[in-house]
């Protein structure tokens, strides 16, 4: 007999994007939800899609980047499940990692790169005055974060989101 006192619902993900939501009602992004959970303790994978509708632009606008072993449904299932993969809906990560204490990201070319952490902390990059695109930032983590997490915003508008780099 089903007791809901004694139900368990373990979730992995959470849907960042979902683009039927943003072209139909603006209200696409899950990001701030996100990170509440994050900042809270727990440890979920961001997850991109489209939905495909098919009645409006909702198809092709969201998915995710995928880092398996092989080209194979097993390959690509343990690959999303230990989090390797970032979502998106245009810009690319090409490297995201830790060194010594400071997250370092290289994607395509971006408007804004921004590191997402506990909280407040976090920093937003954006190009100098002598050029009109960044593709690499660096930044130094602040004591006590627990994650962190890269957002990448194309100039086109569309943003890419990776999975949280869990701290400690």
């Amino acid at each position: 007999t089903w007791n809901p006192a004694r139900t368990w619902v373990m979730m992995i993900a959470v849907e960042v994007f979902n683009a039927t939501c943003e072209v139909a009602i603006a209200k696409g992004l899950s990001t701030v939800h996100w990170d509440d959970a994050l900042a809270s303790g727990r440890r979920m994978w961001g997850l991109a899609v489209d939905d495909a509708h098919w009645r409006s632009q909702d198809y092709g606008s969201g998915w995710v980047m995928v880092q398996a072993e092989t080209l194979s449904v097993g390959s690509i299932l343990e690959a999303v499940a230990g989090g390797h993969f970032y979502a998106t809906s245009g810009p690319e990560i090409l490297d995201f990692c830790l060194v010594d204490g400071k997250a370092h990201a290289h994607t395509s070319e971006a408007h804004r790169i921004t590191f997402v952490s506990d909280n407040a902390h976090g920093r937003c990059f954006y190009p100098d005055n002598s050029r009109e695109v960044i593709t690499e930032a660096e930044y130094t983590l602040r004591e006590g974060a627990t994650y962190v997490r890269l957002e990448v915003d194309g100039r086109d508008g569309k943003r890419a989101w990776s999975n949280p780099i869990f701290l400690g």
